[in-house]
């Protein structure tokens, strides 16, 4: 989403930067092989899922529905990458479920006139960085937003 803002009318729009976590710029084999699974494990999940949406069906079904529809396969953020000239960093988990390197290289191979684009994965993280490693993702955070500063 921060991405896809920074790309919307960029010399208007005020994004000094995007701090972009477990970033999605495109459909892939495996994010809907992890997004079938978790449909499957979704009984077990709902708990902890509960615990942060108030409605925990529909934002699990919203989510899994949309990206399980043949008709989003194509979707991509490849426009709105390439308009977005602000610095970008974009964070990954290594051991992130859905999301994989390959969303980190499209970012970057699209986002050519961003004025700078730090791509950072953590090796102890899943897809919530922030979460698994919260101490490195604040000060990765905190310098990208000293370097915006100075």
């Amino acid at each position: 989403m921060a991405l896809v803002h920074a790309g919307f009318e960029p010399e208007t729009n005020g994004v000094a930067g995007v701090v972009a976590i477990a970033p999605f710029a495109f459909v892939e084999d495996s994010n809907l092989e992890a997004i079938r699974a978790a449909r499957e494990r979704y009984a077990a999940l709902r708990g902890r899922l509960a615990k942060h949406h108030d409605d925990v069906d529909a934002v699990f079904h919203g989510w899994n529905d949309l990206w399980l529809d043949p008709s989003f396969r194509d979707w991509n953020i490849d426009d709105d990458l390439e308009r977005i000239h602000c610095p970008i960093l974009a964070i990954l988990g290594d051991r992130d479920e859905y999301c994989t390197p390959a969303q980190l290289e499209r970012i970057a191979a699209r986002a050519g006139r961003a004025h700078s684009i730090a791509t950072v994965r953590l090796p102890e993280s899943g897809h919530s960085p922030q979460r698994d490693e919260p101490d490195r993702v604040i000060d990765t955070i905190a310098r990208f937003i000293e370097n915006l500063e100075s």
